[in-house]
């Protein structure tokens, strides 16, 4: 706008709010910026451009968007007898990457594809890869060469986020990605520490009918060498729904890599107590042992400027002698896999996500929206701020790529799970 004198002589006026985002032009036209949500009802179009459309749900594009593309277009000269036949139909736009191909888009792709090839129908679909990035010197090459060479490139993401294609999830992903996906409902998430301290706020103390599990898997090598390899810290918020039923909602997910044993146990006890976690689920097979050791001592956080109390270990008498603490709570379930005890897990989980026992947080999409209602002035806070906030829903995100890239198959001892090469499973 700013190097084109005509079209700026053409605006009325200008407004980039967060509750008014709009140009109006002289003529009655405008360009307005909506919520994808329920929020959004009652606005009209007669072109609807939805910008990254695969993090929109379905039924808000259903329900709300398409509904804003009503009356067609209606300038004066339409009212002549010459010019009645130029009537515009009203036009909708989808922009986004790529997907899984479980996602509701895909569909829509292969709609669009069919239909773009029917004379009869105006329908309109194309691929913009990174190549074309390249060629237009919007994107370099060296950066790209160097982006692929990193540790944490993941090739999935790379082939959906930049190459525009949709990845596929055949019989041999345990986890549908359709599955994954609906169980995000969950708003509140626990923020990173940082955040708690940074803006003063205390971590929630969890509900009557709640119970909170910290649950660790180990990595203590850096993936620069070991891809996969990245401790992982997640806690659920298991709300009680009968008097033997819980709903679990995972509403925090930290992954760490290199970290050494000391480091990494008084993460591991930082997070159970700065939380209020009630109890603490870890692999105590192979590097484990030290940790589960680690956490059965009291420690000074020097961050905090707090004692830790040992934790001792509640489901195996064996362990929970090694404690040397009197009297140190009962809260760690200390876990050694077998191959049998594994594919119990496996399918637990499976159907836990079928029968809607599990729930994840909400979409980054939905995520704005939510914090921009629960934090005061958030789109005014800076950048990283706003990034701690969102960090739970993004960590969600990938939680749910990861699952939806599992492999499996079938042994002697049921099912055994895999990541693709290069890809993580933390």
């Amino acid at each position: 706008m700013k190097k084109s004198p005509l079209l700026c002589s053409e605006i009325e006026k200008c407004n980039i709010g967060a509750n008014d985002a709009a140009i109006y032009f002289k003529n009655g036209s405008w360009i307005r910026v909506v919520t994808a949500s329920d929020s959004g009802r009652g606005a009209r179009a007669n072109i609807l451009i939805v910008d990254e459309s695969r993090m929109v749900e379905q039924k808000i594009i259903d329900t709300v968007l398409k509904k804003f593309l009503t009356a067609s277009r209606s300038p004066n000269y339409l009212n002549k007898k010459q010019y009645a036949h130029l009537l515009e139909r009203n036009k909708q736009i989808f922009m986004s990457s790529a997907y899984f191909q479980e996602s509701s888009m895909y569909l829509q792709a292969q709609s669009y594809t069919a239909n773009s090839l029917d004379d009869t129908k105006k329908y309109f679909i194309c691929a913009l890869p990174y190549q074309l990035a390249i060629k237009e010197q919007l994107l370099l090459m060296d950066s790209v060469l160097d982006e692929m060479s990193e540790a944490t490139f993941s090739d999935i993401s790379w082939m959906m986020e930049m190459e525009a294609l949709f990845y596929g999830c055949g019989d041999e992903n345990l986890f549908k990605y359709s599955e994954l996906a609906k169980r995000r409902i969950f708003q509140e998430p626990l923020y990173p520490l940082e955040l708690y301290r940074e803006r003063n706020m205390k971590v929630p103390l969890p509900q009557d009918n709640e119970t909170r599990i910290l649950s660790v898997d180990i990595a203590l090598m850096a993936s620069k060498k070991h891809k996969n390899d990245a401790s992982a810290l997640i806690i659920n918020r298991a709300l009680k729904t009968s008097d033997t039923t819980y709903s679990s909602n995972i509403v925090s997910v930290d992954t760490r890599e290199g970290y050494v044993t000391n480091d990494l146990g008084l993460l591991i006890m930082r997070t159970f107590y700065q939380y209020h976690c009630d109890y603490l689920a870890i692999d105590g097979s192979g590097v484990g042992q030290p940790l589960v050791d680690y956490l059965m001592e009291n420690h000074y956080d020097p961050d905090y400027g707090v004692t830790y109390n040992a934790i001792n270990c509640c489901n195996n008498e064996d362990i929970a002698t090694r404690c040397k603490i009197k009297n140190a709570q009962k809260a760690m379930f200390v876990y050694k896999s077998n191959a049998s005890s594994n594919n119990d897990m496996y399918l637990a989980l499976r159907s836990a996500f079928q029968n809607e026992k599990i729930n994840l947080l909400i979409s980054e999409n939905e995520a704005e929206i939510y914090l921009n209602t629960t934090v005061k002035n958030f789109n005014k806070l800076s950048i990283p701020m706003q990034t701690k906030y969102k960090l739970p829903y993004a960590q969600t995100s990938l939680l749910i790529e990861e699952l939806a890239k599992l492999e499996h198959e079938t042994t002697g001892n049921g099912i055994r799970v895999k990541e693709k090469s290069g890809m993580r499973k933390d």
